[in-house]
């Protein structure tokens, strides 16, 4: 993401930091669409006893999460 950054500011030179978040805005919603089409995300589930009283508890894994965070985004434009 950080090379897409670079590539944005150099050739959308003349747009406003608005226009360029909403373009990378939109390259992290593609790549978190391809990304997990192609290693999806997964969620484990384990209930820890039977019956009344025990727990469930679920871990999800979501690696490409990341790519749809417009504040770490912001933060990836901010560092040029």
């Amino acid at each position: 993401m950080a090379a897409a950054v670079c590539n944005v500011e150099a050739v959308f030179t003349e747009a406003s930091f608005k226009q360029r978040r909403t373009i990378m805005i939109d390259i992290g919603k593609r790549l978190h669409k391809i990304l997990s089409g192609l290693n999806p995300s997964f969620t484990m589930t384990d209930c820890g006893g039977e019956g009344e009283g025990g727990v469930t508890v679920q871990i999800r894994n979501e690696p490409y999460e990341p790519f749809l965070d417009v504040e770490w985004i912001e933060d990836l434009m901010g560092e040029k």
